[in-house]
């Protein structure tokens, strides 16, 4: 399973890369035309945008898999004066979450 610091990592340092690579496939392409070393940079570099690309999806993925087990698995508690239903709360989270409400 990736964890969210893992996740970042791998997002930099395949952001990093891909930038790399493009500059480097920039100045090769500046200075000698076109030829082996360019295509093979600009491929590197198509190859670590779409890693990057997978990685990020991956992680949006998880992120909204985990907001929804949240908010399926949120009990209600009932208003002690109208019986209106209200998210259960611990007593830091009262304010936040029913302030609305009173």
């Amino acid at each position: 399973m990736l964890r969210w610091t893992r996740l970042r990592t791998l997002l930099f340092v395949t952001g990093v890369f891909s930038l790399i690579l493009l500059v480097f496939a920039e100045e090769v392409a500046q200075i000698s035309g076109s030829g082996l070393l360019e295509t093979a940079l600009t491929t590197g570099f198509a190859l670590s945008l779409i890693s990057f690309l997978v990685i990020g999806s991956v992680g949006q993925g998880k992120k909204a898999v985990r907001d929804v087990r949240k908010v399926y698995n949120q009990r209600d508690a009932k208003c002690s004066i109208c019986d209106e239903p209200l998210p259960e709360a611990s007593l830091r989270q009262v304010g936040r979450l029913h302030s609305f409400h009173y």
